[in-house]
């Protein structure tokens, strides 16, 4: 409950922040403003690589004694945040871009960052099961983004631009750096314990050398995951604004926002709260792991198509009332898109059991296979069609990716095949 509050609460900060900057920057500087954010959002995952998920597996699988793997895994963390930051820094300027947009980029380049910090010290703080500490985490990003970008529109109302809302945006980055130094370094020197987790794996590894490319062998699907999960979640919104221009990409947004604050709930109950059981389970209690998983089914289901009737007959009135006249195009994407609700929410439960064991080399093929499917149909069908082709493309991409989730737990050697049938 303290979970499902603090994020409500964050998401709701973080949907009023977006509110404020559609309403008073306007469609087409929104666009530039949210495609930029966008962007450096999908180089995200790169930053890190998945190291943050990745804890939480090898602590589920080895206990404690998974410490070992800290002060090369950090290493490998910050590299890759620093390779993250330079490739959004070179593709601002060698891209065809604006100087106006340039300048976006060049800003909110620090975002990378901060975001990095915020999962590793989540991921610190979700093994603690430290559930008070880690709800303030997560809402001091966006509640410190809010209280910035209304004091900037309050202070020089109409002369704020995006550029404006970007410097924003990296002050808060720059504060969660400063912010996670001290909980990481002491993560890093090994002087915190996690005592849910003092199981060990009974081989001895401590003759076993682990360096970055250790690191790297076992870590890449975790990072290839949340980059090809943005991909075909999130790169609608980057392709619509260089291939139709920036108010459509600002109208999609809108639409693309209101997905995003439902999929609140199902990454709550997986992500944050049983992630960390279910790698523990999937080792050391399969009974618990399969009960979680086809209880979360039925739940996941039955909230999916009752949120999606929700979204689908009030957005009509409620997108106008919050965003202004100038987003009612908007009301059509999220019509199209509400159908990808209820396949999202089953997906999140069938995807969590194939994040644990040795599953995740398999599920990472199948979020690529997809990425690359959405990627491709954006690109035809974005000039034949225009913005509504990115929703029904996106629809039918989340379709496609749930079909594969089941097939993979029936392949897969992992699960019991009787089960399996019966679930599928």
């Amino acid at each position: 409950m303290m979970l499902c509050f603090g994020t409500l609460f964050s998401s709701g900060l973080a949907f009023l922040t977006q509110v404020i900057i559609a309403r008073n920057l306007g469609p087409e500087q929104y666009g530039d403003f949210s495609s930029a954010l966008t962007l450096v959002s999908l180089l995200v995952p790169l930053a890190g690589f998945g190291v943050s998920q990745w804890w939480l597996k090898q602590f589920g699988k080895e206990g404690n004694f998974a410490q070992r793997f800290i002060p090369v895994s950090m290493r490998f963390a910050c590299f890759t945040t620093v390779l993250a930051t330079m490739f959004v820094v070179i593709w601002a300027l060698v891209g065809p871009h604006s100087n106006t947009y340039r300048n976006i980029l060049y800003i909110i380049s620090l975002y990378i960052a901060g975001q990095s910090v915020v999962e590793l010290v989540s991921s610190r703080l979700q093994l603690e099961e430290a559930y008070f500490k880690l709800t303030f985490w997560q809402a001091l990003p966006h509640f410190s983004r809010l209280a910035l970008v209304f004091l900037y529109f309050y202070l020089f109302a109409g002369t704020v631009e995006a550029s404006t809302v970007a410097m924003a945006f990296s002050a808060v980055a720059l504060v969660l750096i400063v912010s996670s130094f001290y909980p990481l370094c002491q993560l890093y020197l090994g002087k915190v314990s996690f005592h849910k987790y003092e199981i060990v794996n009974i081989l001895d590894h401590t003759s076993k050398k682990v360096g970055m490319r250790e690191v790297f062998l076992d870590v890449y699907p975790f990072g290839l995951a949340g980059i090809f999960h943005l991909l075909y979640f999130q790169s609608d919104i980057v392709l619509i604004k260089y291939l139709i221009g920036s108010e459509a990409a600002g109208i999609y947004n809108v639409a693309f926002m209101i997905i995003t604050v439902v999929m609140i709930l199902p990454s709550i109950i997986y992500q944050r709260y049983l992630l960390p059981k279910m790698h523990r389970w999937a080792n050391h209690d399969q009974k618990a792991f399969n009960k979680v998983y086809k209880s979360g089914n039925y739940l996941m289901l039955g909230l999916g198509v009752f949120i999606m009737i929700i979204v689908l007959f009030s957005s009509p009135f409620f997108v106008p009332l919050i965003f202004g006249s100038s987003y009612e195009q908007s009301v059509l994407l999220i019509s199209v898109l509400s159908f990808s609700i209820p396949v999202l929410f089953l997906a999140s439960s069938v995807g969590a059991t194939l994040v644990t064991q040795e599953n995740m080399k398999i599920k990472v093929k199948v979020m690529g296979s997809v990425a690359i499917i959405n990627v491709i149909l954006n690109i035809v069908f974005l000039p034949l069609y225009g913005v509504v082709s990115a929703a029904v493309v996106t629809t039918f991409c989340n379709c496609v990716l749930l079909f594969s989730y089941f097939c993979v737990r029936f392949y897969s050697k992992t699960f019991p095949k009787k089960d399996t049938i019966n679930e599928v």
